[in-house]
């Protein structure tokens, strides 16, 4: 409430401020919100400087005409491309009333108008736009102008996206001479348009002047380096390196290239040794400075096995265990760290980096109207966010110690594996190609390799397996289950492709640790058929690792080993059509604030919009009977468990758990849900089709969060999900993974999410799924047993009976339990599709 009486109050002094303020200031006001992507706030002076333009300049004015143009551009950031195409085309009619086609202003409206084409995907009006713009601003700045140079590097651009490089190398060399002329070389336009023209090089095989462009380009950098502290020369550094050395690679020039990946090699993990970053920093950082646009000249030439001794393969697993899952690890330790401090200003960081984040969970939920009218801004809300997470890094004791933890490597991790035991490190990448011909012939966009680790002291072995679209047939979009699971020959063919390869190096392995990566984090190895008779859980216990450093701290904290389990919460049997005034009575009580006298709360309820059907959740009988199973083996073996169930499985319930009330064991039983990315191809999209979403059910699936993408369903969903109704003061029912990794679980030792596809998510290399998964063990969940695909309900509770009576009854660690429950379902039901969708990671 006091959120909101702040915004009422904040609403209320703009109003008053707007009245006073210049034509000037307001177009600075808008500037800043619309740079902050804070669209609503922008809208609100935008509007006002459209009055004021009209009122004192006249609708034919160039002030309007300016004010057209900004607020076009919010309408763009909107998603309204159609009213922002509407007002560029205005704007420019008033220019040109008013001073010509051949006007400085007329060419930069115009340039905004090409660069909304082709954002629109209208192909042939860009190009039109973009050369009638380069043309005035030939003719308006003599071709010699920082405006026409932006036009250049738009322009072509465009086509390097589209393929089109011949094109774009002819006006990127273009935008280059005039760079020359107009900056100087320690500049970042300067500095751009080298790296843009390098690029175009390399992709139309045109080493050589690549080659002299790099190197100039690193020479320049270098003398920058001293005068930079944005970053920006660090990263020009880093990229140009990796593009030397890919270029060294092509044209076979081995020798520079090895000593150049080391060196890279040995800063990178030196900066990590060194730095500490917030989550969002790491992301940003690791995903793609180090990860996506590095890894493949890395992962190439270990493959080539030019380094006949292999030591080249050393440093790669090292950079390989410092750099895999580096941001889930950070993430955990931070959690665990604050959550067990007593510094108070940690404490008050932390509690206001969850305030934030609760504002920005109730955000989501809601519609862009409804959220326009109660005046909230998520990217504002997250900006703050980020804020808190950074202060939190550097208050905290977390920088010393996750400094410390990363020095294991790949020694560490030998040292820690049994000699029955043996690990497989799975990347994705697209290889480097030597020359035109190896590329046009053989090279595929993008394939999958294995490293493959075991006890003892020799270097790890490295094998390219498949090419990406080889597997993309056997995985399904996570509609069904995928299709190597209920067919033996598709089974074997996925095996020979991902596995066969790396079973002459496990005689004699028991245990192997699989460390998947893109579409294997989809694949449930133990269900792969070596034969028409078996399958790889005859052979092998599996044990899924999030990251090889996992393996060797789990170790070092003897995690899994005599682990104590005190109490269990279980959620199942759970109705998701529940009548508002029950929902607000149990959300009360869950809260501690329900009084006895207070009637019954129907007076809360609050419809957003009218009743329409969507197709809610269904209740599930078998999930109730699980449920009562589990529990009755608990209390049988002299266990505390509670059930939640019917009316009362809110998501209140289950957000009660968080900090000292954490159980040892969490169990739920529901539906569960994962949408796939929006705008795979286009991210920069998603928030324009999330301003377009009118239902609190389109929020979650057009989110450009793969946390708000997925989650799970509790009692009452269905006002939300099917009636798009929500009940003002109490939670929807829809638990996403965004609010899970909110929570504070550090003492549950357990969390199983038994439904459907809980397992599923977004996939990032290095870091694997960003989904319920990943929330949980960000929460604290020391372990977390999860689905792959619709799981059947009556195998699914038979699976799960099966497992607690190994933990509870047969005092088994969570580990063995797991994989013997997983076993006596394999012997009893051949096919997988019945029990192997569940890992344990």
């Amino acid at each position: 409430m006091r959120y909101f009486f702040f915004v009422f109050i904040f609403s209320l002094v703009l109003c008053s401020a707007l009245q006073s303020q210049s034509l000037d200031e307001l177009f600075r006001e808008t500037d800043e919100y619309f740079k902050a992507h804070s669209y609503e706030g922008a809208a609100k002076f935008a509007d006002k400087a459209l009055v004021k333009a009209a009122n004192d300049y006249g609708e034919n004015s160039a002030k309007f005409a300016i004010a057209l143009d900004k607020r076009a551009r919010i309408h763009w950031g909107e998603g309204e491309y159609e009213k922002a195409l509407g007002m560029y085309k205005q704007s420019l009619g008033i220019i040109n009333n008013n001073s010509g086609e051949k006007s400085k202003e007329y060419a930069t409206v115009f340039l905004d108008l090409a660069i909304l084409y082709q954002f629109m995907d209208r192909f042939g009006d860009a190009v039109s736009a973009y050369k009638k713009t380069i043309s005035l601003m030939k003719t308006v700045h003599g071709g010699k102008h920082p405006d026409y140079i932006k036009a250049l590097d738009r322009f072509a651009g465009m086509y390097f996206q589209d393929e089109q490089l011949g094109k774009a190398q002819v006006i990127y060399e273009e935008a280059y001479k005039v760079v020359i002329e107009l900056t100087d070389e320690e500049t970042g336009p300067y500095m751009n348009c080298l790296c843009d023209l390098a690029n175009i090089y390399e992709e139309t095989y045109q080493y050589e002047k690549a080659t002299t462009l790099v190197k100039d380009i690193l020479q320049i950098s270098g003398r920058m380096a001293d005068k930079d502290d944005t970053g920006f020369q660090n990263s020009v550094n880093r990229n140009s390196k990796q593009q030397l050395a890919r270029l060294y690679y092509k044209t076979g020039q081995y020798n520079e290239t090895e000593p150049l990946l080391l060196a890279e090699i040995a800063s990178v993990m030196t900066e990590m040794k060194e730095s500490i970053y917030s989550e969002p920093e790491s992301f940003s950082i690791f995903t793609q400075e180090y990860l996506l646009q590095n890894s493949d000249i890395y992962y190439t030439y270990g493959l080539s096995e030019i380094s006949g001794d292999k030591s080249f393969l050393l440093s790669l697993m090292n950079l390989q265990i410092a750099t895999r899952g580096v941001i889930l690890t950070s993430a955990i330790g931070m959690k665990r760290r604050i959550c067990s401090s007593d510094d108070i200003s940690v404490l008050s960081n932390y509690d206001s980096l969850t305030a934030y984040r609760t504002l920005i969970t109730d955000a989501y939920s809601m519609t862009p109207a409804e959220r326009k009218s109660k005046g909230i801004n998520i990217k504002e809300l997250e900006a703050r966010v980020d804020q808190y997470e950074s202060n939190l890094v550097y208050l905290s004791e977390y920088y010393k110690n996750e400094v410390e933890s990363r020095d294991i490597g790949y020694e560490d991790l030998q040292m820690s594996l049994k000699p029955d035991e043996a690990v497989i490190e799975y990347v994705n990448f697209n290889p480097v190609g030597k020359d035109y011909a190896t590329m046009l012939d053989t090279l595929e966009e993008n394939v999958y390799a294995a490293f493959i680790v075991r006890a003892g002291s020799g270097p790890p072995e490295f094998l390219k397996l498949c090419a990406s679209r080889d597997i993309e047939k056997f995985i399904s979009s996570g509609t069904e289950e995928n299709i190597y699971v209920k067919d033996i020959a598709e089974s074997r063919k996925l095996y020979d492709l991902i596995f066969q390869p790396a079973e002459k190096y496990l005689n004699g392995i028991n245990q192997v640790f699989i460390s998947p990566s893109g579409l294997l984090c989809r694949v449930s190895f133990a269900a792969l058929a070596p034969d028409d008779r078996s399958l790889l859980i005859d052979k092998y216990k599996i044990k899924y690792s999030g990251s090889l450093r996992e393996i060797v701290t789990d170790r070092k904290s003897g995690k899994g080993e005599g682990t104590k389990l005190n109490d269990a919460y279980i959620f199942g049997g759970i109705k998701y059509e529940v009548d508002s005034a029950v929902m607000v009575t149990n959300a009360m009580r869950s809260r501690g604030e329900y009084d006895e006298n207070m009637g019954d709360g129907s007076e809360m309820e609050e419809v957003l919009s009218e009743r329409r059907e969507r197709g809610g959740w269904g209740y599930l009988k078998g999930t109730m009977e699980e449920a009562e199973k589990i529990s009755g083996i608990f209390g049988k073996n002299g266990y505390q468990s509670k059930i939640f169930s019917g009316d009362e499985g809110t998501e209140e319930a289950f957000k009660s758990m968080s900090g000292n009330r954490s159980p040892s064991i969490i169990h739920i039983s529901t539906h569960g849900f994962f949408f796939p990315d929006p705008n795979p191809d286009k991210p920069w999209q998603n928030d324009a089709n999330e301003m377009k979403t009118t239902t609190a059910r389109g929020m979650y699936k057009s989110s450009a969060n793969p946390f708000f993408r997925s989650g799970l369903i509790l009692s009452g969903a269905n006002n939300v999900w099917k009636y798009n109704r929500r009940i003002k003061g109490i939670e929807d029912g829809v638990l996403t993974a965004y609010e899970v990794s909110n929570m504070d679980l550090v003492n549950t030792k357990l969390a199983v999410l038994s439904a459907c596809e809980t397992g599923l998510g977004d996939v990032h290399s290095g870091e694997g799924v960003f989904g319920l998964q990943r929330s949980f063990k960000i929460a604290g969940a020391k372990n977390v047993i999860m689905s792959l695909w619709k799981v059947p309900d009556r195998e699914t509770a038979e699976l799960m009976e099966m497992f607690y009576v190994n933990l509870i009854e047969k005092k088994m660690n969570i580990d063995d339990a797991f994989f013997s429950a997983q076993r006596e379902m394999r012997n009893k039901y051949s096919d997988p599709y019945f029990w192997a969708a569940f890992v344990l990671i």
